[in-house]
């Protein structure tokens, strides 16, 4: 399994095995899964924080209570 990012073509011929990585905007990666031949474009996201954590979780804790 590979993933990739926005790379030259080189590059991008070479890991992905395909010349799309060199095609995608800042915003976007590959997903590469060898064993299936599937490749997969996706946005990637940053982890959440700390705080938003929480919140998800007190509100899930909340509506539990509702049930």
């Amino acid at each position: 399994m590979r993933v990739a990012f926005q790379m030259n073509a080189e590059d991008s011929a070479n890991l992905p095995d395909s010349p799309l990585a060199s095609k995608l905007g800042p915003y976007r990666g590959l997903f590469y899964d060898e064993e299936e031949g599937r490749l997969e474009k996706f946005r990637p996201y940053g982890l959440p924080s700390a705080e938003w954590l929480e919140r998800v979780k007190d509100e899930i804790r909340r509506n539990n209570g509702r049930s």
